[in-house]
């Protein structure tokens, strides 16, 4: 046992910190950047499929 939580909780704790450490360590800028870049290879594919917004 690890103090008041059980090895079991402890490791789903941990497991949860990393999961948040990893979704949060791309900073906001370059996500910004990447949504940019995916969203204009979307639009050269739907003006390709004749569709203009």
């Amino acid at each position: 046992m690890c103090g008041r939580f059980g090895f079991f909780e402890l490791k789903y704790f941990l497991d949860l910190l990393r999961q948040l450490a990893e979704r949060y360590d791309t900073p906001l800028p370059k996500l910004v950047e990447e949504v940019d870049a995916l969203a204009a290879k979307v639009d050269g594919h739907l003006r390709k499929m004749g569709i203009n917004l």
